[in-house]
């Protein structure tokens, strides 16, 4: 019996089946509670950047008080085995597992011993399926995003009317401007305000933040067809260049990065450029990809 290899062509050709969007519209860590506990796992396991505390908090905050989380064990997103051997992921956002792991699955796991990873190797190399996942993985559950168990629940969330402010700054005592980067502002209890702030209010403070009107702006004049075209040979050139975890972190933002790109998220792109730092802007230099390395530091100053 032919295997599934999920891959973003069986993953096209299944949006195309089912007449929807060629990705996921609540890949977001504000929009789909498991696409945030998948990020946050990776994270945890030193696969991707870690989320840091202060957006961790207000994230857990949002999402406990959504009536969304697993409240059993079996049902929660997880990796299993240890620091460097993990052997499985479980309840996985299938658009997380491509951009990290390259394939669109919900479970995956590693061979148990030698013996069966033997064997499934031969397997793959007698068939020859392009990108067979034998190679690396024993077993892995395909999953288009219309097949997500949490799928219905969290389009139902997101059609409601929840104010965007809300979803980014959950605590009732926060108050939300339009922001833009500052290095410090603190005022006291008298303030007439216009243009631009970070915090308003008594000892309001607003330390170190990327104000969402320059973001948005920066991600309008991203050249996203371009980008697009030379990401995948940027990934290829420092993925064969990289000799320290941090530069498999960087390779791994370009890919998540090729994934924001497909889904026209421009935003969501110059985020993951940003994670993937000075190398990955080294690299695109000298291999000529120019539209890349404009955009990363375009990402890195922001």
């Amino acid at each position: 019996m032919p295997i599934t290899i999920p891959d973003s062509s069986w993953y096209r050709s299944k949006s195309t089946e089912k007449n929807a969007p060629a990705s996921c519209p609540y890949a977001n860590v504000h929009k789909c509670p498991r696409y945030y506990a998948s990020i946050y796992m990776l994270g945890e396991a030193r696969i991707i950047t870690s989320i840091n505390d202060d957006k961790k908090a207000s994230l857990d905050a949002f999402w406990a008080s959504s009536e969304l989380l697993p409240v059993i064990a079996e049902e929660e997103t997880c990796i299993h085995g240890i620091q460097g051997n993990w052997s499985a992921f479980s309840n996985f956002c299938p658009e997380v597992t491509f951009a990290y792991l390259h394939y669109y699955a919900s479970y995956l796991a590693k061979y148990i011993d030698e013996i069966d990873s033997d064997c499934g190797r031969r397997i793959a190399e007698r068939e020859k399926n392009p990108n067979d996942w034998r190679y690396e993985w024993g077993f892995i559950s395909p999953c288009h995003f219309l097949d997500c168990s949490v799928y219905n629940q969290v389009h139902d969330f997101n059609s409601k009317e929840i104010d965007a402010n809300k979803r980014l700054f959950p605590k009732h005592n926060q108050v939300f401007v339009q922001q833009f980067i500052s290095q410090e502002i603190s005022m006291g209890d008298q303030y007439d305000v216009t243009g631009q702030v970070g915090a308003i209010g008594p000892n309001a403070k607003a330390e170190n933040n990327t104000f969402n009107q320059v973001m948005q702006q920066a991600a309008s004049n991203l050249d996203l067809p371009a980008l697009t075209a030379e990401l995948a040979t940027l990934r290829n050139s420092m993925r064969n260049q990289a000799t320290e975890v941090e530069h498999d972190q960087a390779v791994a933002s370009i890919g998540a990065v090729e994934n924001a790109a497909k889904r026209q998220d421009g935003a969501g792109a110059l985020e993951h450029l940003k994670s993937a730092g000075k190398w990955a802007l080294d690299v695109a230099t000298k291999i000529g990809a120019t539209v890349a390395a404009k955009a990363i530091q375009t990402a890195i100053g922001l």
